[in-house]
């Protein structure tokens, strides 16, 4: 499977007191997608597009429980989809490859579990594909929220991407 090209954000330090500075060492570190990243579902029998640009912070797992569930580790593949889709309560999705590409919508039990099934897909991991579902479970409610209150649209964000 080919890899998303993404490049770390920059965390803003230079030029700030020394107490901004000293917090901003427990950010959660940003990526930004810099390549359109086109991958298969198999749960869904389907090509899923995420496309660039795109900042996300792969999977929002806390800092003590990296150790189990690294966000760059094998959530990171699954996570892409799971954010662009709590960002958009959709996936760009098609029957090929090239497109055309679909804003197919899913509410968040259907994202959720589609990380789940993808986290087993890729990595072969049931016991961690379970824990991250889990978590999403039971943490995910005020992101996805947060996001549908904000009403951001991929048709408005991705004009080109998307067919109506």
């Amino acid at each position: 499977m080919k890899m998303p090209v993404v490049v770390p954000i920059v965390i803003p330090t230079k030029d700030q007191p020394w107490y901004k500075r000293a917090m901003k060492a427990f950010a959660r570190r940003k990526w930004r997608l810099i390549e359109d990243y086109i991958f298969w579902i198999p749960s869904l029998g389907q090509w899923c597009k995420i496309p660039a640009p795109l900042d996300f912070d792969f999977a929002s797992v806390p800092r003590i429980f990296w150790p189990v569930l690294d966000p760059t580790g094998v959530l990171l593949i699954p996570s892409m989809p799971h954010d662009f889709g709590y960002r958009y309560g959709c996936l760009l999705l098609s029957d090929t490859k090239s497109g055309p590409w679909e804003c197919v919508e899913m509410d968040r039990k259907a994202l959720d579990d589609l990380m789940h099934d993808l986290c087993n897909a890729i990595n072969g991991t049931p016991v961690l594909s379970d824990l991250a579902w889990a978590a999403v479970r039971a943490g995910g409610y005020f992101t996805w929220k947060s996001w549908r209150d904000s009403k951001q649209s991929v048709f408005d964000d991705y004009p080109a991407a998307v067919v109506l």
